[in-house]
Formats: structure tokens, sequence, C-alpha cells
């Protein structure tokens, strides 16, 4: 871990990077992250979710294939609608 940490040169600026769509939430979780550690470290405030985790239950990862013919947003809705995880009524 040592000789790749001191191997990988000087932190690259990245203001002007052009992020993918995909990128966007890697960057509001880390905001998100940062923000709630704050927080804590400031005033001893609880993070979003630890006091009440039922909240993020229904959260989760996945992927799924969609038919060529079929409308992808239509396609994950009813493959969610099938999952085996319940899911809140306000989805």
């Amino acid at each position: 871990d040592q000789a790749v940490q001191e191997s990988m040169g000087e932190i690259v600026e990245r203001a002007f990077e052009h992020l993918a769509p995909s990128d966007i939430m890697i960057a509001r979780v880390r905001r998100l992250l940062l923000k709630a550690a704050r927080a804590r470290h400031a005033d001893g405030a609880i993070p979003p979710g630890a006091a009440d985790p039922l909240c993020l239950d229904h959260v989760r990862g996945g992927h799924f294939l969609a038919p060529k013919d079929v409308e992808w947003l239509r396609a994950l809705a009813d493959q969610r609608a099938t999952a085996p995880v319940p899911l809140l009524a306000a989805e």
C-alpha cells in the first residue's frame, strides 16, 4: 500500500473535468458525507438516517436489462413493481 501511495504522483487539478451524468451521484454523496461529518464535529449532530435507519430501507442499487422496444423508465417501473424488497408507498 505504501509503495502505491508514494508512486501516485501529485494531486491532479480536477476543477475543469467534464464529468459524466453517472458521476453526479458520487459528487452528491461525497458532499453529503462531508456535510454530515462537519455537522457531527461542530455540534454533535446525528447524520441523516442514523436516528431512523428505516428511512433508508427502500434505497438500493442494481441493474436491469430493458427490451429495445420498451422505454427504459417504463421497464424500470415494471421491474421495481415486482421487486422482492417491499418499496415505500411514496415511490
